[in-house]
């Protein structure tokens, strides 16, 4: 169970400092509002509360449904962006004829002044919903700054300012007076609900409970994984880690004595491959030495053609001058012949040029008459070519000139039509838009019946709203009255039963009489019982006292000695009295439980009887009015919608009851759509009408350019006709001079005439003699080239005879033996290389056989000694590598227990501290089952607000009364001025109720407020006092006189004519009219 806190109550000294305390605390107070185009207001409004509410307390005042919550509604949404009473905070909060919403909030914190605005449009697929436009939060105190020109910015600032919610907020500004004497009166599960409502404790409940839940599971989960981790690696403790270590230790030294024997091993592998060595280098210098003597006879040959080639050596000079002489001598020998052919061709050509030479000369006279009398005409047709191109280039440029003129007309006539066609769709355009805009003047013309009937329409929703809070009042009150009928019967079927009542037929009418008589029974009863058992007291009491008399002993009764008659036959009758006594007692015993019975009895019926007045006499007649204000309302929608229906051809007529509304609705949408239509409209003809006007100077201005631009392409034309004919007398003359082709033809034929004769006597001579010159240099070539060939020829001849001399000197018997003894110098040094590594390589290998036998002396070796040295080698490493192996995995197992040992004692911390955590929320679980924990939060907050509550209470009433929880957290009533004697709350009268829910709303808010940053010292009270009589009404306007201090201001929503004379200032809400015209705020003084 949750500990029981029981607030302890509050002095009037604790109050006053609890108020006082707030002088250095920075407090939030409304400065000006403004607003419009929200709810039924179209025209901006503006409040100021600095002058509104400079007294403290003032009044809203208008008729129901004039717009007196849409001042607390522009508040809210200038600073949060919502509107409590509309869907989603701002569906259908703007006005149905404006398509723009403003509101402007400004406001003090402490020496800070701000200033919350945001304008809102429609949207268009939802005429309906709203879409922000703009929002701003503005410090204006000293140097003004934006704090905030975005929605969701300005939303966070404005929380971080108050430090209060949108639902804190509205819950603690605005204080409805009506629900708090709901309140005050409704059973514990009731009230705890309504507390969980109004401080969110719903998130405390199963939610909570889920999270805790889930918390526990999942501790539950990682604690499972932690045991299994812990299980997986193992134990990793000291006494492990102490024994790994001491196996290390023992390992490494073997690893140092298998080390020992491995170098030992590698030593002697070592010297026996040295050893191995050598004899193999000796054993490959005797194959060496071998290979060298099988190549001895080789190198003899060598040596003997070295020998002849040295004596070769001279000779080869004088063959090969022979040998190149002979090649000479032949070389001249062809040149000579060829010059003798070519010779005789020379002459053969100078004979023919000079013929050739005697032709041409005789072409002359003709070359003569070109050059002086075809040539000069050829001029003459330049000079007509030259005219006539200048001619035609100037009739080109008139062609191209009345070209672009042609061009031009085109242009023109295409854009001509091109604006004609325009200019008759433009007129027909205005026309069409003007037959349509004639076509909505019918709902135009009838704007003001349109908007009477949906001023009407609006009162009609605002009146089934109401009704139907009502109805749902009524019936949560009646359901409230069958229950305590209820708890009531239940009660009574304790005692009352067949045949004296039955609970489950009979009214409470018949019934409750019973209770006074069963009672009354019960106290007959005792009476009769208590009268026996006294009797029979009294007769044992006179036998026991009738016993004890003696003559002349005084009685210990009267003191008398005289006992004239005693009461001697008497006899006691002790089973009597104690049978007697026990009557007497159960008697006693059942009249107290009939008593309490009655007094339980007697609180249920008064609360059921508080219930049926409250039904009859407040939540029934505040439902007949609705009633009867929905059935005016609908009777004046049908009454607007009747003079539509004959007034107005657009308005849908369906002919069925109730389809007015959804008429008039279309009809509002027709309006706003027609006002839409014919704006465009107007603004399409004004600017087609502009476009018309423009297109007739236009066109005619075309008209004109295109008559100009004709004639000059005209003048253009016959100019060119004129040049074409001058043309045509100029190539008449160039034809009759050059025959039909063109004078540069004629000239050039003439040029190449000219030329071909010219060129054919001058080749001629240059043929003749050129062929002379060459004859003559032919015949000096050729004599030089037989003298050179008659030296070779003689020299060649000295060679020879040389030669054959030398042969015979050098022991070569002929010059074949001596061309096989000549070498070339490559051969000869290979040769010669080849003999001089011979030698070198049998002296070398020699010497190293003779360095090796000293080196081995008498050490022998055999090839098995090298095998086992190396059996022994590859053991000692193979036992070596092991133990270093073994050594390596100790040592890793040491460092893996080492890691494993601080991962082991983490696990078991772990498992330690899971445990403890999932204990506690295994306790936690335990304690939010069964929404207990929210069933003590919402306790708590009842009595904080009761001690609260209990405070205000006193000063308000001057501390007579003090408002108190019982046992079951129950509203009790204290009146201190009657010796603190305690009633049920529902036996409190009008005034006194009053009082105490008020109390109990201005708790709320000041409990409510805790949260924000800043307390709010101003709220409005929503009263309700539409049912209150003169008596109630006195003391509701005395209270709220008192309310007051000087740092809240306190504004009262009421429809009450009496309370308005009370109030220094207060503001009259004028609702909206059937012309259109919105509702206005006037603030006015008394």
């Amino acid at each position: 169970m949750w500990p029981e806190k029981r607030a302890q109550p509050l002095s009037r000294n604790s109050l006053t400092c609890s108020w006082t305390s707030l002088r250095g605390v920075k407090i939030l107070k409304p400065l000006n509002l403004k607003f419009s185009g929200l709810q039924s207001y179209r025209e901006q409004q503006e409040i100021s509360f600095s002058d509104l509410g400079l007294l403290g307390i003032f009044g809203v005042f208008g008729p129901t449904g004039a717009g007196k919550s849409t001042v607390l509604d522009a508040i809210t949404l200038a600073l949060f962006g919502k509107v409590e009473r509309a869907k989603s905070g701002t569906r259908g909060i703007m006005n149905q004829f404006e398509n723009k919403l403003m509101v402007s909030f400004e406001f003090s914190l402490g020496d800070e002044r701000y200033i919350a605005e945001r304008i809102y449009g429609r949207e268009k697929h939802d005429p309906v919903a709203v879409r922000n436009k703009g929002a701003r939060l503005i410090k204006i105190s000293g140097e003004t700054r934006v704090l905030a020109d975005k929605a969701g910015e300005m939303d966070a600032r404005v929380l971080e300012l108050l430090g209060m919610t949108f639902e804190d907020f509205s819950r603690a500004v605005i204080l409805p007076q009506g629900k708090f004497d709901q309140f005050l009166k409704l059973t514990g599960s009731e009230r705890a609900r309504m507390l969980e409502n109004i401080f969110g404790l719903e998130r405390y409940g199963e939610n909570l409970w889920k999270k805790a839940s889930a918390l526990e599971n999942k501790l539950h989960n990682e604690l499972r994984t932690n045991e299994k981790l812990i299980e997986q690696l193992g134990e990793a403790s000291d006494e492990m880690i102490n024994k790994a270590e001491e196996l290390l230790k023992l390992q490494a030294k073997t690893v140092r004595e298998k080390a020992a024997l491995r170098k030992n091993a590698e030593t002697l592998i070592k010297e026996t491959e040295q050893t191995a060595v050598i004899y193999e280098e000796i054993s490959i210098l005797k194959k060496e030495e071998e290979t060298l003597e099988a190549e001895k006879p080789l190198m003899d040959r060598h040596k003997t053609r070295l020998e002849k080639a040295k004596k070769a050596i001279p000779l080869g000079h004088i063959l090969s001058q022979i040998e190149d002489l002979s090649k000479k001598e032949h070389e001249e020998s062809v040149k000579y012949e060829t010059h003798e052919i070519i010779a005789q061709q020379i002459k053969a050509r100078l004979n023919d040029s000079r013929e050739q030479l005697a032709a041409a000369k005789s072409g002359e006279t003709e070359l003569n008459r070109l050059k002086e009398k075809e040539l000069p005409q050829a001029a003459l047709a330049f000079d007509y070519e030259k005219h006539a191109a200048k001619q035609e280039a100037e009739i080109k440029l008139l062609e191209q000139a009345a070209g672009r003129k042609q061009k031009e007309l085109k242009a023109l006539k295409e854009e001509g039509q091109e604006k004609g066609k325009l200019l008759e769709t433009t007129q027909q355009e205005i026309e069409a838009l003007s037959l349509k805009r004639r076509s909505i003047t019918g709902i135009l013309s009838n704007r003001r019946e349109i908007e009477s009937a949906v001023a009407a329409l609006a009162d009609l929703e605002n009146a089934e709203i109401q009704a139907k809070e009502a109805r749902e009042t009524m019936q949560m009150r009646e359901t409230a009255l069958a229950a305590e009928e209820h708890k009531l019967k239940t009660i009574l079927a304790l005692n009352i039963n067949p045949p004296m009542g039955n609970v489950l037929t009979d009214s409470l009418a018949q019934l409750l009489p019973f209770v006074s008589v069963l009672v009354q029974g019960a106290e007959a009863d005792l009476n009769k019982a208590e009268e026996n058992r006294d009797q029979i007291t009294a007769k044992n009491m006179a036998a026991f006292l009738a016993e004890k008399l003696s003559e002349g002993k005084p009685c210990p009764v009267c003191g008398s000695s005289e006992h004239p008659h005693p009461a001697v036959d008497a006899e006691h009758d002790e089973q009597g009295a104690a049978f007697a006594i026990d009557i007497a007692l159960k008697a006693k015993e059942k009249l107290d439980r009939l008593r309490d019975w009655e007094t339980k009895a007697g609180l249920a019926a008064n609360t059921y009887q508080t219930v049926e007045k409250e039904i009859s006499t407040i939540h029934r007649p505040n439902l007949e009015v609705k009633q009867q204000a929905l059935t005016e309302a609908r009777t004046m929608v049908a009454d607007e919608s009747g003079f539509l229906a004959k007034n107005l051809e657009a308005f849908p007529q369906s002919g069925l009851p109730g389809s007015e509304p959804d008429a008039i609705r279309l009809i509002r949408e027709a309006l706003r759509k027609a006002d839409k239509d014919n704006i465009e409209l107007t603004n399409k003809i004004t600017v087609l009408q502009q476009t018309e006007k423009n297109l007739v100077p236009e066109i005619t201005e075309l008209r004109e350019r295109y008559a100009k631009i004709k004639a000059e392409e005209t003048g253009f034309r016959e100019n060119a006709s004129r040049g074409n004919s001058i043309l045509t007398e100029l190539a008449n003359n160039i034809k009759e001079i050059t025959g039909g082709i063109s004078p540069g033809d004629f000239e050039q034929n003439l040029t190449k005439m000219i030329n071909s004769l010219q060129k054919e006597i001058t080749e001629s001579q240059m043929a003749w003699e050129s062929a002379g010159k060459e004859d003559r240099e032919i015949e000096k070539t050729t004599g030089a080239l037989k003298a050179g060939l008659d030296k070779i020829k003689e020299h060649l001849a000295d060679l020879n005879t040389s030669l054959g001399k030398s042969l015979s000197i050098a022991g070569f018997t002929n010059l074949s033996e001596l061309k096989e003894s000549l070498l070339d110098e490559f051969s000869y040094d290979k040769i010669q290389k080849a003999l001089e590594t011979h030698n070198k390589s049998v002296d070398h290998t020699a010497k190293k056989l003779i360095e090796l036998h000293s080196k081995i002396k008498d050490l022998q070796f055999t090839p098995e000694d090298l095998i086992e040295a190396n059996k022994t080698l590859d053991s000692a490493k193979t036992e070596h590598e092991e133990a270093v192996r073994e050594e390596g995995i100790l040592q890793n197992r040491l460092d893996v227990l080492r890691k494993k040992q601080v991962q082991w004692l983490f696990l078991r911390d772990e498992d330690t501290r899971l445990k403890h955590r999932k204990e506690l929320a295994s306790r936690l679980v335990s304690l939010l089952k069964g929404r207990r924990f929210v069933q003590f939060l919402a306790e708590e907050h009842l009595r904080d607000m009761a001690a609260e509550a209990s405070i205000r209470l006193g000063i308000l009433t001057g501390h007579r009364y003090a408002l108190e929880l019982d046992e079951d957290c129950s509203f009790v009533m204290r009146d201190d001025y009657n010796g603190g004697l305690r009633r049920p709350v529902n036996t409190l009268s009008g005034g006194e109720t009053f009082l105490t829910s008020l109390s109990l709303a201005l708790a709320l808010s000041s409990k409510i407020q805790l949260k924000g940053q800043f307390p709010l010292e101003f709220f409005f009270l929503d009263e309700g006092f539409g049912t209150l009589d003169p008596e109630k009404l006195e003391v509701v306007i005395n209270t709220l006189e008192r309310l007051h201090d000087g740092n809240r201001m306190v504004g009262v929503i009421t429809h009450v004519p009496e309370l308005r004379n009370r109030f220094p200032r207060y503001i009259e809400v004028i609702p909206s009219s059937s012309d259109g015209s919105g509702s206005k705020v006037t603030i006015k003084t008394n």
